[in-house]
C-alpha cells in the first residue's frame, strides 16, 4: 500500500508541473509582442497543445486504471489533519475557481503537498479518485472553453521555448513511466492475489486434510484406547481373580499348616511323654538289672568264696592251720592299721574341708566388706553430687 501512495504523490506533482508549464506558456504567448509566421506558429502551438493533452490523457488513463479495480486499494482509517470542505472546496466552486489560474494552482499545489505525503499506512479512497478525475475533466473543459482569441493570439505569438518543450517531453516520459510502473505493479498485485488465493485454497485443503487426519487419528486412538482399556480391564479382572484364588489357597494352606502344627505339637507332646515314660521305665529296669546282677554276683562270689574257703579249710586244716592263724592275725592287724589310716585320712580330710570352709568364709567376708565399702563410696559420691547440685 505504501507504493500506491507514492505513485499518487508523483501523479499530483506531475499534474502540478504540467499546469504550471501550460499557464506559463499561455502567459508568455499573451505578453509577447512578436508576430512570426502564422502557419509555423499555428503548427507549433497546436503540437504543444496536443503534447500537453496527450500527457493529460496518459495521466487520466493511469488514474482510470487505478480506479478500475478498487479492491486493491482498500480504504484505511486515515483521518486528514485538515478540513474536508477546505480540501474539496475547488470541486463545488464556479468555473473561474476551476480554471487554471495562478491562485488556484497555488492552492492546488498546497493541496498536493498535503495529499502527496499522507501518513504511513493510508490510501486514497474511491471518492478521492472520483474527485481527482472530476478535477482533470474540469481542467480539460476549461482548456477547451478558453476564448478563441487567446487561442488565436497564442497561435500568433510564436513558438514555445525549446527548454519548455524538453520539459514537457520529460514530463510525458515520466507520466508514461509512471503508467507502465502502475501497470506492472497492478500485474504484480494480481499475481500476488492469485498466489494468495491459491495458497489460501491450499491452506484450506491442508486444514481440511489435517482436520480429517486429526479426526481419524482421534478415532483410531479412541478405538485403541477402548481396546486397551478393555484388554487391561480383562487382565486386571483375571489378575484379581488369580489374586483372590491365591489368597483363598493361602488361607486354606495356613489353616492346613496350623492344623499340622497343632497335630505335630500334640504328637510331640505325646511322644515326649512316652519317651520320658520309656526312659523312666528303662532306668528302673536297668536299676533292677544292676541290682539283680549285683546280688547275683554277690551270691556267686559269696558262694565261690565259701567254696574256696571250704577247700582252703579242708586243705589247710590239716597242715596249715598255724600259718592260717598267723595270716588271720596279720590280716586283722592290717585291717586295724587300715582302719586307723582311714580314720587319720578322714580327720585330715575333715580338717582340710574345715580350713577350706574357713578360707571361703574369709574370702566371702572380705568380698562383702569390699562391696560394702564400694557401695558406701558410691552413696557418698551421689550425696556429694546432690549437695553440689543444690548449691549450684
Amino acid at each position: 500500500p505504501s507504493y500506491i501512495n507514492e505513485i499518487y504523490g508523483c501523479l499530483f506533482r506531475i499534474l502540478h508541473q504540467i499546469s504550471c508549464t501550460w499557464i506559463f506558456s499561455v502567459s508568455q504567448d499573451g505578453s509577447s509582442g512578436k508576430m512570426p509566421n502564422e502557419d509555423l506558429d499555428g503548427v507549433m502551438s497546436t503540437a504543444s497543445r496536443m503534447h500537453s493533452k496527450i500527457t493529460v490523457h496518459d495521466l487520466l488513463d493511469t488514474l482510470k486504471l487505478l480506479e478500475a479495480d478498487p479492491e486493491f486499494l482498500p480504504p484505511l482509517p486515515y483521518q486528514p489533519k485538515f478540513s474536508k470542505d477546505y480540501k474539496y472546496a475547488w470541486i463545488d466552486g464556479d468555473l473561474d475557481s476551476i480554471s487554471l489560474t495562478t491562485d488556484n494552482l497555488e492552492k492546488f499545489g498546497k493541496l498536493n503537498c498535503s495529499l502527496g505525503a499522507p501518513e504511513e499506512g493510508t490510501l486514497l479512497s474511491e471518492t478521492k479518485l472520483q474527485n481527482i478525475m472530476s478535477f482533470l475533466d474540469e481542467m480539460e473543459k476549461s482548456e477547451q472553453e478558453r476564448p478563441r482569441s487567446v487561442t488565436s493570439a497564442s497561435q500568433q505569438e510564436g513558438l514555445l521555448p525549446e527548454e519548455e518543450l524538453a520539459h514537457l517531453d520529460q514530463v510525458s516520459a515520466v507520466a508514461t513511466e509512471v503508467t507502465s510502473s502502475i501497470q506492472k505493479l497492478k500485474l504484480e498485485v494480481e499475481e500476488k492475489k492469485r498466489a494468495v488465493a491459491f495458497l489460501q485454497r491450499a491452506l484450506a485443503q491442508q486444514q481440511e486434510l489435517t482436520g480429517q487426519h486429526v479426526k481419524d487419528v482421534q478415532k483410531e486412538l479412541t478405538h485403541q484406547l477402548t481396546m486397551q482399556r478393555e484388554q487391561y480391564e480383562g487382565a486386571i479382572q483375571r489378575h484379581l481373580a488369580f489374586i483372590d484364588q491365591l489368597i483363598d489357597d493361602k488361607r486354606a494352606l495356613n489353616q492346613k499348616c496350623e492344623a499340622v502344627v497343632s497335630e505335630l505339637k500334640l504328637v510331640d507332646q505325646k511322644y515326649t511323654k512316652k519317651i520320658a515314660q520309656m526312659q523312666e521305665q528303662h532306668e528302673l529296669e536297668i536299676k533292677k538289672l544292676k541290682q539283680l546282677m549285683t546280688a547275683t554276683e554277690k551270691i556267686r562270689r559269696e558262694k565261690w568264696i565259701d567254696e574256696k574257703t571250704k577247700k582252703i579249710k579242708e586243705i589247710t586244716v590239716k597242715g596249715l592251720e598255724p600259718e592260717i592263724q598267723k595270716l588271720i592275725a596279720k590280716h586283722k592287724l592290717e585291717i586295724k592299721k587300715l582302719k586307723s589310716l582311714h580314720e587319720v585320712e578322714l580327720l585330715q580330710s575333715d580338717e582340710r574341708a574345715a580350713q577350706r570352709y574357713i578360707r571361703q568364709t574369709e574370702e566371702l567376708r572380705e568380698m562383702l566388706e569390699h562391696e560394702k565399702e564400694e557401695q558406701g563410696q558410691r552413696e557418698r559420691e551421689l550425696a556429694r553430687q546432690r549437695y553440689e547440685g543444690r548449691n549450684m
